[in-house]
């Protein structure tokens, strides 16, 4: 899952958020992987739009963090 829509991310818990910030971190050393090997140009589009998904992830993880949504982050 490359493309996050916000209003996904919003129904999303704090675990869950942090659950799919792990696969695509993982997904993203993948794809660095495979790219440092000779990848096309079809592997950076594709982690152009992982490590956006990712920012967005942590931004609305911010806001839920700050509103008070959570006592305590880990």
């Amino acid at each position: 899952m490359a493309i996050v829509h916000p209003d996904t991310v919003r129904e999303m818990s704090v675990k869950e958020i942090d659950e799919e910030l792990a696969s695509l971190r993982a997904q993203l050393a993948a794809e660095r992987a495979i790219e440092s090997t000779g990848g096309s140009m079809e592997r950076k589009v594709q982690i152009r739009e992982i490590k956006r998904a990712i920012a967005r992830l942590l931004t609305i993880r911010k806001q839920k963090t700050d509103k008070g949504e959570v006592k305590e982050v880990q």
